[in-house]
Parts: structure tokens; C-alpha cells; sequence
């Protein structure tokens, strides 16, 4: 009876500790996201800023209560420039959701960690004929990226998390300003299209957030529309060839359309005193089972 006495205390010490690494161990399956996003830093001549980003200073995250500043607190969504030519309306840079619906410049939603791309927010161009070939040449898109932990619903956030996507642009008019060697940067032949570049691309890759209860969550961007565009946009707009961005046809729109995801990495590893307890226990194991064979 003795002997099965220390059996079973050999087995429950480790036993308990297993439970309890396990229980701390909780890895964040699903997150509540919030964008905000908005332009600053505009250049150029007669651009007007036409709607705006309602949210003030500071906002509340869903689950837990606590106030953060956002970033991109009542900056400009919608910008436009440009004397019509056509009925069509002035060129237009916008900020949405992808489906182009929203232009308050806020975007909520659910990620799955581990799981698929989650759409979030797009810039549209909107290309009109306009007289002038002045106009936008250059702003930044602040977006700021609130995540909420879900399930398990914690008190666990990270954010906000402010990204710069710096953005160059070339409007050029229907006289045929921007075409090089009697062709338009792109190759096609003349009204020439408009030329936008994001030069700041190669910083925009995995970004580690941090560690909550022993796993490590990376935020990864993909974004959509990016193309590169040919060395003679590139020039035109004052960036070295190789550069990349979407070229807009007269009387068209482009989108790019930013997403993102969440995966983790399993940091877990006992602690020393874990692990000597749990050393203590087996130890225990062996002791007892010594004392069976007598």
C-alpha cells in the first residue's frame, strides 16, 4: 500500500504541472480588428481635401475599455484636384474599405490567427480629364491598426499600430505632358495615363507584435495592384527604375487594396523550476518502482 502511496505522488506532481503550463499557454485563436486611415503630408497644387475621418483624438477598443490615440484622427479620406475637362468630375485619390462603400475612414472586422488574408483598407484613383496638368504630386496614407484579442476574450491588444504607405504622383495632362520618345511611359499612345508610385514598398514586411502568454504574433501585409511600372514611369516621378505602383488610364480606376494576416510562433518552454520540480516527481516514479522490484 506504501508503495503505491509514492507511485501515485510521483505521477501527481508532474501531472499538475503539465495542467498548469497548459492553462497558461493560451494561444490568441481570433482578434477584432479597427483601421483608421486618412492622408497627410499632401503636395501639389489646388488639391482639396473633400471628406474626413470623424473619429477624434482618441478611441475605445471593444473588449477591454482602454483608450488609445489614433493616428489618424480627422485626417482627409477623400482628396481631389484638377479643372474638369469632362463631365466626369475631378481626379480623385480615396480611401475605403475594398468594396469601396465606406469613406469615413474607418474599418472594422475579425482576423483568425494563422488563418487567411483579411481584406481591410484600398485606395481608389479615380482618373478624369481635367484642363490643367496640375494637381496632387505627393502624400502619405497614415493607417492605424488596433487589434483586440477575441477568443480568448482577454484583456490582450496590440495597437495601435501605425503604418506609412508614402506615395508620388504624376497628373499629367491631355496635351500629352509625360509621354517620352512620342509614347506614354506605359507605351501606349497619348492621352497619357496617370503615374503613381509607393516608394517606400521594401519597408513594408513582416512586423513582430509582440509575445502574450508565450507566443509570438508577426503581422504580415499583402497588398494588391502593386505592380512595377517600367523604368520610364519610374523616372517621370523622380524614383529610380524598378520602382513600383499602378498606372491609372484617363477615364479609368485603380485600386490597391492593402490585407493583411496574423501567425504565431510557440515560444513555451518550461521554466528551470518547472522543470526541477518536474525532475523531483519522476525521481519519485523511479524510487517507488525501485521499491516494488524489493
Amino acid at each position: 500500500m506504501k508503495t503505491t502511496n509514492k507511485l501515485m505522488l510521483g505521477l501527481c506532481v508532474p501531472a499538475a504541472l503539465i495542467a498548469s503550463q497548459t492553462a497558461f499557454a493560451a494561444k490568441i485563436t481570433q482578434w477584432s480588428y479597427e483601421t483608421e486611415v486618412g492622408f497627410t503630408n499632401t503636395t501639389g497644387s489646388g488639391v482639396t481635401a473633400e471628406t474626413f475621418n470623424t473619429q477624434q483624438p482618441n478611441f475605445v477598443l471593444l473588449a477591454n475599455g482602454n483608450t488609445v490615440v489614433n493616428p489618424a484622427a480627422k485626417l482627409a479620406t477623400t482628396l481631389s484636384w484638377g479643372i474638369p475637362a469632362t463631365a466626369s468630375g475631378k481626379s480623385k485619390f480615396r480611401l475605403s474599405d475594398t468594396g469601396g462603400v465606406s469613406t469615413s475612414g474607418k474599418i472594422k472586422g475579425s482576423a483568425i490567427t494563422d488563418g487567411a488574408f483579411v481584406e481591410d483598407v484600398s485606395l481608389f484613383h479615380n482618373n478624369f480629364r481635367i484642363f490643367t496638368g496640375s494637381g496632387l504630386t505627393g502624400t502619405t496614407i497614415v493607417g492605424s491598426l488596433l487589434l483586440d484579442a477575441v477568443v480568448p476574450d482577454t484583456v490582450d491588444f496590440f495597437g495601435p499600430l501605425t503604418g506609412l504607405f508614402n506615395l508620388v504622383f504624376k497628373e499629367t495632362n491631355n496635351g500629352g505632358e509625360g509621354s517620352l520618345g512620342g509614347l506614354c511611359a506605359d507605351g501606349s499612345a497619348k492621352p497619357c495615363p496617370d503615374i503613381f508610385v509607393l516608394t517606400n514598398a521594401g519597408a513594408l514586411g513582416p512586423q513582430v507584435l509582440g509575445t502574450i502568454m508565450g507566443f509570438e504574433y508577426t503581422l504580415n501585409l499583402a497588398i494588391a495592384g502593386l505592380t512595377p511600372v517600367g523604368d520610364q514611369g519610374c523616372a517621370l516621378v523622380g524614383q529610380l527604375a524598378g520602382c513600383v505602383g499602378f498606372i491609372t488610364p484617363e477615364d479609368g480606376v485603380g485600386q490597391l487594396d492593402v490585407s493583411f494576416n496574423i501567425t504565431t510562433k510557440n515560444n513555451n518552454v518550461p521554466e528551470p523550476g518547472m522543470l526541477a520540480l518536474l525532475g523531483l516527481g519522476l525521481a519519485g516514479l523511479g524510487f517507488s518502482q525501485a521499491r516494488r522490484r524489493k
